[in-house]
């Protein structure tokens, strides 16, 4: 098919309007164990693609209309450009060359690498939590992102502040299976009525994104490891040095500052 149809404007076969209302379905379950049905809203981003637009459309069929606060097409939310798809053979040997690269950094010829998508997600996120910080939302407010496989994993390894090994040790998810980040209260917070910044936060002191945590049965979904089910919540920079470091002295631990004289 990518030979012959551009990837933005190749729609979703018939199990996939299938998965996408289950995974509405799925959703509404999920925000209706919390919030009472007609107490929430919801506000959707979606890639600009066709596929991802129809997903998007399937899922919020599944909602009452009065529950749709807005839905904003994103490019930054766009898939992974993988160059022109035209000769099948040539992709299939780019993708090799990606895996012995590096998935994060190689980038195909006329196209993107992950660290580009990195790049405009970090806008995106960037957006998004000044709109939080704002207090764009209303307190009973979803929000739901339509994306991709790759994009929904770089998402993450730049909300949760993931290094880019870590990053590369988790794997895109079945089609259509939600990846949730739920609001957690932060220390000294009252988890059970996590529902405002001054309940979550009441210092006020912590960053927006360290008040969410990817659930356990997301972890699982991406292939994370029990190393990775500890980086379900962003660490701050002060206690991540360690991981930032990790793996470039060896065996040998990492004492930085330790050593007295010499050059």
């Amino acid at each position: 098919m990518y030979c012959r149809v551009p990837d933005p404007d190749i729609a979703l076969t018939e199990r996939g309007h299938q998965q996408a209302s289950e995974a509405g379905t799925n959703l509404r379950s999920l925000i209706e164990t919390d919030q009472k049905p007609g107490s929430y809203q919801l506000m959707v981003y979606t890639s600009p693609y066709r596929r991802t637009k129809q997903t998007c459309a399937d899922i919020l069929a599944q909602f009452p209309r009065e529950c749709v606060l807005g839905v904003r097409e994103e490019p930054q939310l766009r898939e992974q450009d993988f160059g022109n798809f035209q000769d099948a053979q040539t992709k299939q040997r780019e993708k090799a060359e990606r895996n012995a690269y590096g998935r994060f950094f190689y980038r195909f010829p006329n196209g993107e690498s992950g660290s580009d998508v990195y790049d405009r997600l970090t806008v995106f996120e960037d957006h998004l939590v000044r709109d939080i910080d704002a207090g764009r939302f209303p307190e009973s407010c979803n929000l739901i992102i339509v994306t991709h496989g790759l994009s929904l994993r770089i998402f993450l390894a730049r909300w949760l502040h993931w290094t880019v090994s870590e990053y590369e040790s988790v794997f895109n998810p079945p089609n259509c299976a939600p990846i949730v980040l739920e609001r957690t209260a932060a220390a000294g917070g009252d988890e059970e009525q996590c529902v405002v910044d001054g309940a979550c936060d009441p210092s006020g002191q912590h960053h927006t994104k360290n008040l969410y945590s990817l659930t356990r049965p997301s972890m699982a979904l991406l292939g994370a490891d029990d190393r990775m089910l500890e980086l379900k919540s962003m660490l701050i920079p002060e206690r991540a040095w360690e991981r930032t470091l990790s793996g470039i002295f060896g065996d040998s631990e990492c004492e930085i500052g330790s050593h007295s004289g010499g050059n």
